[in-house]
């Protein structure tokens, strides 16, 4: 290893360590997923007074480091120079590179172990597992014995109920909704499908805009739509210039209504709002502006719009359609683990609801995979009475404007269906007031 690249592991060590004493970082964030094997001489010694402070539930902070290891007889002279590293912004945000870094190191010293052992023993059989094993390892992924994962969640409702840790969740801001699913967290993998004309962009929208408004950093991958085709619905939601003069503006909209929006667009500085148009993107691609979108604005939610746009990879080409979305659901799924972050996929659903009498979906009615329903940790479905209705039936002006949000699976909670007014006109979902509700 060149003199040049031994510094820079150096420093990283010193970083990852600094960040951990400065932010106290707990849980599988932090000092869960690193182990000794990861680092080398004094900086292996600091990262193991850190993990017996973890373990015994005491405050993780340069002093008590550097005083658990004058306990264990180490030499606590890194502490003061990993601290300096460590509290820098710049250094905390950039955790997860250099995370990846450390870990990237341990795998190249571990594969020259490897192949001395072989040099010296001959025993290819003990080489190859040995191999495969390190081939297979993640930062993300170790494994532990019931006892020690147990004992990790514990720790972690400790920390929580004493205000240590905060759980990330992310409301919808449509209070009858959140009283069934209370929002989305992470790494949750969320379906929001819907026929077409029911609503199902519009919600994801009107969620991803409610999240935004009120603080929370939101990203939103559009496939379907331009960006400027997206920011024109969420102008017309938040204006209440009608949606149908962004596409005539020198026709339709007057001056008045152009300035309205002018308006508006200022409000926009404050949102934590990132749209992303990425046309054909494969799942690999999204997971790379995921974690650009994670990296430079520090999102905690993504809603990417829609399923059956996400192109198939080179390996599934060939493949049919159903095996195509198999592949993108679980490939899907395991990026929420990965990137440790909720992703809410929009999804369009088959013609069989059409067919029956109660048109309202069901999980079955997902389109071209099973795989879908078994990955989701919630389904969340759309459905627009008055869709099938004509303008001129009776009961038309009593639904026109209702909107049922149906959720069909949630992992960890409720289901049920609960009642919003939707405003086509200005592509708006919203709460109805309690009055509004006598009508049904």
């Amino acid at each position: 290893m060149s003199h040049q690249k031994t510094q820079y592991i150096d420093q990283v060590q010193g970083y990852v360590l600094g960040i951990l004493m400065n932010k106290d970082m707990r849980g599988e964030a932090g000092v869960v997923n690193l182990r000794d094997e990861y680092f080398t001489g004094h900086y292996s010694q600091c990262f193991r007074a850190i993990k017996d402070l973890y373990h015994e539930q005491r405050a993780i902070d340069p002093i008590s480091v550097a005083k658990k290891m004058r306990e264990l007889n180490l030499v606590p002279d890194v502490v003061s120079y990993t601290v300096w590293l460590g509290e820098s912004p710049v250094t905390i945000e950039h955790w997860h590179t250099y995370k990846a870094d450390l870990f990237e190191n341990y795998k190249e010293r571990r594969l020259q172990q490897i192949k001395a052992d072989l040099a010296r023993d001959f025993d290819i059989q003990k080489a190859f597992d040995e191999f495969v094993e390190l081939n297979s390892e993640q930062t993300s992924s170790i494994s532990r014995d019931a006892y020690t994962a147990g004992m990790e969640l514990a720790q972690k409702l400790i920390r929580i109920k004493d205000g240590q840790e905060k759980v990330q969740i992310s409301p919808t801001y449509l209070r009858p909704l959140d009283k069934v699913i209370a929002g989305f967290s992470s790494p949750d993998f969320i379906l929001l499908g819907g026929r077409p004309a029911h609503g199902k962009t519009t919600l994801g929208l009107q969620l991803a805009f409610n999240m935004a408004y009120n603080g929370h950093s939101i990203g939103f991958i559009t496939m379907e739509m331009s960006r400027q085709q997206l920011m024109s619905r969420l102008l017309s939601n938040i204006s209440s210039v009608n949606g149908y003069k962004f596409n005539n503006a020198d026709k339709d909209m007057s001056i008045e209504e152009i300035n309205i929006i002018g308006k508006y667009v200022d409000k926009l500085k404050s949102l934590k709002l990132y749209i992303s148009d990425l046309p054909h993107a494969t799942t690999q691609t999204i997971e790379a502006e995921v974690v650009r979108l994670k990296r430079q604005y520090q999102v905690e939610g993504i809603f990417i719009d829609y399923l059956q746009l996400v192109s198939a990879t080179k390996e599934d080409n060939l493949r049919n359609k159903v095996e195509q979305v198999t592949n993108i659901s679980k490939q899907f799924k395991a990026m929420c683990k990965r990137q440790n972050i909720w992703v809410c996929v929009i999804s369009s659903l088959s013609r069989d609801s059409e067919k029956r009498t109660d048109k309202r979906p069901y999980t079955s009615d997902l389109r071209e995979s099973g795989q879908l329903e078994y990955d989701a940790d919630k389904i969340i479905f759309v459905h627009r009475p008055a869709a099938y209705m004509n303008e001129d039936d009776p009961d038309y002006t009593r639904v026109e404007n209702i909107m049922e949000i149906i959720i069909r699976k949630n992992r960890n909670g409720e289901t049920g269906t609960v009642i919003v007014n939707t405003d086509l006109r200005y592509t708006r979902v919203s709460e109805f007031a309690s009055t509004d509700l006598n009508l049904f």
